[in-house]
């Protein structure tokens, strides 16, 4: 005897409502109880030194009056009650994980449980009609059977894989049979394996089976066994046991790499044909190749040594591959299509190949012309042409070239159509488009177009349709249809100007016309007058001002000019000049000749002119006179030219005179003169011309020669008279 020790199993929650308690084999402690909070069903176990809790049950309010068995595999039985569905449950995981099942329905409640040392199960419980009832599986068992009960996979090429042998596993008892796990043991497990499992974990109903697949791969050769076990909750076999055998043997496995390329000779081998052979382990066997007619042999692979063309095999290593290489002609080709636009063209191919092996090319088509002989051997280049593609559609066509597809494919055409609303309005151009006048041009595919509307000078752009996109006046046209349609739009500008009119005096200016009309619209301007000139850009899009000056009217009549600016008539009208005249009197009527514009006197001695016009005169005397100087109108002095500005009538005068001839007749000199020596000059003076001679000076030089220059000295002078 001793004092009570005192443990909580669980804490979280309230929890412990009918408890029940079992111990097992091992004195380990079972605990079934009720989760009040949650309203599960659950179980406490203590493997070690803590408690491990499990909800065994959570669907829907379950877990009351639970009583607790433990059989003599240590496994658990639970019954409880199920509020919920007013029924019995039983719980147990002779399996080894829970499975939960209905024993009995229709309001019971106060469940007591036992297992008998057969597995057998019974509940005693207290019902809603107040009587005590029995519920119990002993008469209710599930028995498994097994079909086949054994199996023999015969022989099998050690490393290979057998065919799938099908398992049925049947419930030929009364209550469900609870599959738990199924495993290979025994002696080979290793070599057997379960390919398809329909039954762990399954519970299958009275007279009712599932089925799994097993495969038998030896790993080595010889006899392997192994037992194929099935867990259950039958309780006369809680594992039921299906022996396995097969025999792992050593195949030799000859394969070709060409079946045209020769043959393998050797003991049981006559491949192609019969290529597959069974050896014991000791086996030593000779494998002989034979390349056929136009082929080599290259070599082998898996053999335990080589000779030649001999390969020497020992078939104790189990399943053996050996390949013979016999080697063929190969080809490739550079490539193995070419696309080209509508327009065609050239194209070649290369082909690669051993040099003593022939290729040919085989082309039906009437649009590819072989260019190149079209066979050969070893490399060698085929070169062909492609025709031009008129139609609107894609072509294409696969040569045969040293046995490979060559593939050529060629787009069609696209035609574009160009139509303006009016033709009148604007025009379209573009790659091949001048429209009106050219509207259609074709193209190749999938190339990308662009048109540009231009109005005639009235008319704006008003929009594009059938356009891949537009940006302005401007078209993009994608090439991936035959045909396609575009319009250009267009509509009349309207405009309008600040004036038509504007007058000038003679002295002219500047001026300057406002234009109106839409931002899209141009507009210009003709001149065809020289006294206009227009001073700012002639030509515009959109509302502008167009700036002019007017030159001076030097003339005296008025005169008008219309200019043309968007459409419109604008006249310029300028003032002419007042005309004022001049006359020109000449005194000495042979002496000399005044001339100047329009004026060459004597003779042409009048002239009118416009009001401000400059004029020059010039007087030139002849042979024996001089010009004595300018009077009246402006002009006076000697000087030869005079220059006046009329601004009112004028007349001039121009003197002209004889001229006077003075001459040194007689000199006296002394012929020599020492240095300070003063001497004596004398001279007479004479006028040998026809004019007055007014007063002269007589000028004297020592010199040494009769030369008057810059080395002379001037002794003095006197004047005459």
């Amino acid at each position: 005897a001793g004092s009570w020790v005192v443990s909580s199993v669980s804490t979280t929650g309230n929890v412990g409502l009918y408890t029940s308690i079992a111990l097992d084999s091992g004195n380990k402690v079972h605990i079934s109880y009720y989760d009040l909070t949650n309203g599960y069903l659950k179980y406490a176990t203590k493997p070690s030194t803590s408690w491990s809790i499990s909800t065994i049950d959570s669907a829907g309010d379950v877990g009351l009056y639970t009583s607790i068995a433990i059989d003599i595999n240590n496994k658990a039985h639970i019954s409880y009650y199920d509020i919920y569905g007013g029924i019995i449950k039983y719980a147990t995981n002779v399996l080894g994980y829970w499975i939960t099942q209905i024993a009995a329905g229709s309001q019971m409640a106060d469940t007591s449980i036992a297992v008998d040392s057969a597995g057998n199960v019974h509940i005693s419980f207290y019902g809603w009609d107040n009587k005590i009832g029995y519920l119990t599986n002993e008469y209710l068992s599930p028995e498994i059977s097994v079909s086949p009960t054994a199996l023999s996979f015969g022989n099998v090429t050690a490393g290979g894989l057998s065919s799938p042998q099908v398992f049925s596993v049947r419930n030929t008892g009364k209550a469900g049979l609870l599959i738990g796990s199924i495993t290979l043991t025994g002696t080979n497990p290793s070599d057997f394996n379960m390919v398809q499992d329909n039954c762990s974990g399954r519970t299958v109903s009275p007279m009712s089976e599932c089925s799994l697949q097993v495969v038998f791969s030896p790993l080595t050769t010889g006899l392997k066994q192994a037992n194929l076990s099935i867990a259950s909750n039958d309780p006369n076999m809680p594992t039921f046991a299906t022996a396995l055998n097969g025999t792992g043997v050593s195949v030799l496995n000859v394969s070709i790499n060409n079946q045209h390329g020769g043959i393998v000779t050797g003991t049981g081998i006559l491949c192609p044909g019969d290529c597959s052979e069974t050896f014991n382990h000791s086996s030593s066997v000779t494998l002989t190749a034979a390349p056929n007619a136009g082929y080599l042999f290259e070599g082998w692979t898996g053999c335990n040594s080589v000779s030649g063309n001999d390969c020497i095999i020992n078939t104790a290593s189990g399943n053996i591959n050996v390949t013979a290489r016999f080697r063929a002609c190969t080809y490739s080709i550079s490539s193995n299509y070419q696309s080209f636009a509508s327009a065609g063209g050239a194209g070649s191919v290369a082909i690669i190949t051993d040099s003593f092996c022939g290729w040919s090319a085989v082309n039906n088509s009437s649009w590819i012309n072989i260019t190149s002989p079209a066979s050969g051997s070893g490399n060698g280049t085929l070169t062909y042409s492609v025709s031009t593609n008129t139609g609107t559609t894609s072509r294409l066509y696969a040569m045969t070239i040293a046995g490979h597809f060559f593939t050529v494919e060629q787009t069609g055409v696209s035609i574009v159509s160009v139509n303006i609303n009016d033709e009148t309005w604007g025009r379209v151009t573009g790659q091949g488009i001048s429209c009106p006048g050219d509207c259609t041009e074709t193209y190749s595919h999938s190339s990308n177009i662009t048109l540009t509307a231009i109005p005639n000078e009235g008319y704006m752009f008003d929009g594009w349709t059938g356009c891949n996109s537009a940006s302005g006046n401007q078209c993009t046209v994608r090439t991936d249809a035959g045909s396609i349609s575009i319009t250009a739009l267009f509509r009349a500008c309207t405009y309008s100007i600040s004036s038509n009119y504007q007058s000038f005096a003679s002295a002219g200016g500047a001026g300057s016309v406002a234009i109106i009309t839409d931002s899209s619209c141009g507009w210009s301007a003709v001149n065809n007058t020289i006294w206009i000139n227009i001073t700012s850009p002639n030509s515009n899009m959109g509302s502008g001002t167009l700036n002019y000056s007017v030159s001076a009217n030097t003339g005296t009549a008025a005169r008008s000019h219309s200019m043309t600016i968007a459409g419109h008539v604008f006249t310029v009208e300028q003032a002419g000049v007042a005309a004022v005249s001049l006359d020109v009197i000449v005194n000495g009527e042979n002496g000399g000749r005044v001339t100047g514009q329009g004026i060459s006197c004597p003779g042409d001695c009048t002239e009118t002119f416009a009001f401000g016009a400059p004029v020059n005169l010039t007087a030139t005397p002849n042979t024996g006179y001089f010009f004595a100087g300018w009077s009246g109108g402006g002009c006076a002095g000697t000087e030869r030219t005079c220059s006046i500005t009329m601004d009112s009538n004028r007349t001039v005068t121009a003197t002209f005179r004889q001229s006077p001839d003075m001459l040194v007749a007689v000199l006296t000199a002394p012929a020599a003169a020492g240095a300070g020596a003063v001497i004596g000059i004398t001279d007479t003076t004479r006028n040998s011309g026809h004019g007055s001679a007014g007063i002269s000076t007589t000028n004297y030089y020592l010199s040494t020669n009769a030369i008057l220059d810059a080395n002379d000295i001037l002794l003095g002078s006197r004047s005459i008279p």
